[in-house]
């Protein structure tokens, strides 16, 4: 088992069970803590973490690259002002 953060913050628990060499998949979980709950299954064959390694690398690899099909708008900070904006206005705060 390996745990990186604060459970009681953040965190990030994954265990493996059992390693398939061959294949570069082996069974475990992968549970996240969030303010000390916990989301996910803390079982030994819970997930085939070989597949979510994967994928979060795919991910990580992409940071800042990706795109946002709901808007053409490429410039995210105009984008979060817009989110904010419409949100503070549905609120009743008039800050648009």
């Amino acid at each position: 088992m390996i745990v990186s953060g604060d459970r009681d913050f953040f965190a990030i628990e994954a265990g493996i069970s059992e390693v398939y060499p061959d294949s570069l998949i082996a069974l475990g979980y992968f549970t996240i803590f969030v303010g000390g709950a916990s989301f996910g299954l803390m079982e030994r064959d819970a997930t085939a973490l070989g597949p979510a390694y994967r994928d979060a690398r795919s991910r990580l690899s992409n940071a800042g690259r990706h795109g946002f099909a709901y808007s053409s708008e490429p410039d995210g900070r105009k984008l979060i002002c817009a989110i904010e904006s419409a949100l503070n206005d549905e609120e009743g705060s008039g800050t648009t």
